[in-house]
């Protein structure tokens, strides 16, 4: 499955307290920023309607010197924390590489049950923390929910395996 992108200047992206838009750097050319603070702002990005399995989680970010060496991400199914990352905004992210940025991933692989997967970024840092993009990407989904039975071959088809994504064909005659 392909990756989402939440930037945050998108629906889904939200703000509460000291987090103050500054354009001209990060992903599509804008953040938020926050001062280091007691953790009352938050900015979040929620993803809605999502298929219930595994995530890979990642942020990106402009990376400069007054930046938190600890800016505190949190990644929720709904409610449920499920991963939580001190990200050094001093460095640039560098898992890896996509859209012509670098990402940091908070998590590898996170549970989604609900529907819904929430990241939370607060002030409650040592430095400036920069709210920019969320990009998430389904690893593995629930089974497929469909039998298909051949006559004179047990009663069963084997379609063997394929990664998430790539069709597997089989004619019937």
């Amino acid at each position: 499955m392909p990756a989402t992108f939440m930037n945050d200047a998108d629906p889904g992206f939200n703000s509460t307290g000291g987090f103050t838009p500054y354009g001209g750097q990060g992903y599509l050319n804008d953040v938020h920023y926050c001062l280091p603070g007691t953790g009352e702002s938050v900015a979040s990005w929620t993803f809605n309607g999502l298929t219930p399995g595994q995530y890979r989680v990642s942020v990106t970010y402009s990376q400069y010197v007054n930046r938190a060496t600890n800016s505190p991400f949190e990644v929720y199914d709904n409610a449920v924390l499920r991963a939580s990352l001190a990200v050094n905004q001093q460095l640039a992210p560098s898992d890896f590489t996509e859209a012509g940025f670098g990402w940091k991933d908070l998590a590898a692989s996170v549970q989604v049950d609900s529907g819904t997967l929430v990241v939370k970024l607060t002030d409650a840092a040592d430095g400036q923390v920069i709210a920019d993009a969320v990009r998430i990407e389904l690893l593995s989904g629930p089974a497929p929910e469909i039998q298909v039975l051949e006559v004179g071959n047990g009663g069963s088809v084997a379609f063997g395996s394929s990664p998430l994504g790539v069709p597997v064909t089989k004619t019937f005659i």
